[in-house]
């Protein structure tokens, strides 16, 4: 957050373990400001063995970020960050902050609470205060976005010194966690609110995305400046789909995607002829020319690379989606699937409405999303 004249920045001085407090200061003077209540618990047995979380690090150590999940926010949605076979960070949502009485001392775990302690502080220290709070003393929750869900990581255990949250968001939303910037409207939460008893759309979001709650980690990969040389890109994970909650909606965002690579691919392939065409015949260069402004033979090739398990499965719920509406389609491409999509929402949206299908394409919608978003780590996948 920016300090501005009607707010300010503060530093914590101390944390009281006993009265479960933050006192916190300006960075100009020592006297005590604030007071931010918040229960953590930093002593706990091991084994046996009474641990103690160190809490004598220095803050620019650590690394926060804050992001949502609509498909895992609830408060034992806790997950270690795997990078390059490390653990970097954990992910912690705002409900599992602060420990309640149900935290014995026997799950007690030093790595997770010193993240804890580490998210808090760290957000304490970047919250802008207002100068005309009326009290001196508040909650934690009084001050956090209840829906947030926040990424803290241990900078010394990153080998890489240019690594950038940045470069991960698209592993972050592969995993259903997307960055939520300040003055961000978290409208993709309803996506799920909205529909509470749609069996087949819960069933997907437990195969696609509450797997993870089976494991402790979750793993993500960098992607160079994959972000700093592609605005679009940028506006897609920063904002776009934040804020997009409507499926239809949803899906013309997703094909932007499609549309910005088939762009870049169909200018690779000009460049190339160009360089050849003094050694082709009439014949040939006007075939090639052809062939590359076919949007179907592009949209395959930029496909080519896209390797992941469910990839096969998803392409056959487009392609049995688009058999009801075209009984003759029998494409294995996820690229001329996504491409007939496109078609059938665009400019025959009253036939999905008379078969009585309008009400599916969430589902498919969701789908989509995990295929653009491999095509991306797929295009890009330059470590």
């Amino acid at each position: 957050m920016n300090t501005t004249n009607e707010s300010r920045n503060m530093v914590v001085s101390r944390f009281d373990e006993t009265q479960n407090i933050f006192y916190l200061k300006s960075q100009d003077d020592d006297s005590v400001q604030y007071a931010v209540f918040c229960k953590l618990k930093l002593k706990g047995t091991v084994a046996g063995q009474q641990c103690t979380v160190d809490i004598s690090k220095p803050s620019a150590d650590y690394e926060l970020h804050r992001f949502i999940n609509p498909y895992l926010n609830a408060q034992d949605d806790l997950f270690k960050i795997n990078y390059n076979d490390k653990n970097i960070g954990y992910i912690i949502p705002f409900t599992a902050l602060e420990d309640n009485d149900n935290n014995f001392d026997e799950d007690f775990d030093e790595y997770k609470q010193a993240y804890k302690y580490y998210c808090v502080k760290s957000f304490l220290e970047c919250y802008d205060f207002p100068n005309h709070l009326q009290t001196s003393e508040m909650q934690l929750n009084d001050i956090v976005e209840t829906n947030s869900i926040y990424v803290i990581l241990y900078k010394p255990l990153i080998d890489e010194e240019d690594f950038k949250i940045d470069n991960c968001l698209p592993s972050f939303a592969l995993n259903g966690y997307y960055l939520f910037p300040e003055n961000t409207k978290p409208s993709v939460l309803s996506l799920v609110h909205d529909r509470p008893t749609d069996s087949e759309f819960n069933a997907l979001i437990n195969t696609r995305y509450r797997t993870n709650r089976s494991g402790t980690s979750i793993r993500i990969k960098t992607y160079k400046n994959i972000l700093q040389l592609n605005p679009l890109i940028e506006l897609f994970y920063k904002k776009l789909l934040i804020e997009s909650n409507e499926p239809l909606h949803r899906f013309i965002v997703l094909y932007q995607i499609i549309e910005l690579l088939i762009d870049k691919r169909f200018r690779k392939e000009i460049e190339d002829i160009f360089r050849e065409k003094d050694t082709l015949s009439n014949h040939k260069l006007a075939k090639k020319i052809n062939k590359i402004t076919n949007n179907k033979n592009i949209i395959n090739k930029i496909f080519e690379n896209v390797v992941f398990p469910e990839k096969e499965e998803i392409t056959n719920v487009m392609r049995d989606f688009i058999v009801e509406f075209d009984s003759e389609f029998n494409s294995q491409s996820p690229g001329e699937c996504l491409y007939e999509l496109r078609n059938l929402i665009f400019h025959d949206y009253k036939s999905l409405l008379e078969k009585n299908k309008h009400g599916e394409i969430a589902s498919l919608v969701i789908q989509c999303e995990i295929l653009i978003h491999h095509l991306i780590m797929a295009t890009y996948n330059n470590p």
